[in-house]
């Protein structure tokens, strides 16, 4: 599950293809979850149904595996995992990517350790809507600069 230009890129599912040889993927290009999420109606009946839709290729196909490939599908998973209805394991590509990046940081001795009560986001060009989006999705208000 990923959005349409991650699926069209098509790059995880070369990787996969050259660690694991005989596996089958199912791409499905999921646009609406990251809308949906970032409006804060991820749990809401919209949601749900959006999840319904977007599974019904792996339920289809007994999937035992789910790549989440977008920062805001973790959101969903409790759903995902409903309506499934089986055992299926949920891959956290942002927890994979989390914890390399913290390990990466700590390897290199690049580790901010400083205590602040409050996340501060950096980005290049802030976004108008970007704010609202994160404290909908993090679900506190948090600081953000433009370097």
């Amino acid at each position: 599950m990923a959005t349409e230009g991650t699926i069209k890129n098509g790059a995880w599912e070369k990787e996969l293809k050259i660690k694991i040889p005989n596996i089958i993927v199912i791409n499905k290009a999921c646009p609406m979850m990251a809308t949906i999420a970032e409006e804060g109606r991820a749990l809401s009946k919209e949601g749900r149904d959006a999840i319904k839709k977007y599974i019904k290729p792996f339920k289809q196909n007994n999937i035992d595996k789910i790549i989440l490939g977008c920062t805001h599908y973790p959101i969903y998973e409790k759903i995902i995992k409903e309506e499934m209805q089986y055992d299926t394991q949920l891959i956290n590509t942002g927890y994979t990517v989390a914890n390399y990046v913290q390990k990466f940081l700590k390897d290199n001795n690049l580790q901010n350790v400083s205590k602040k009560d409050k996340e501060i986001i950096y980005l290049t060009k802030t976004e108008e809507n970007f704010k609202k989006i994160a404290n909908n999705i993090l679900k506190y208000d948090i600081k953000i600069e433009e370097i």
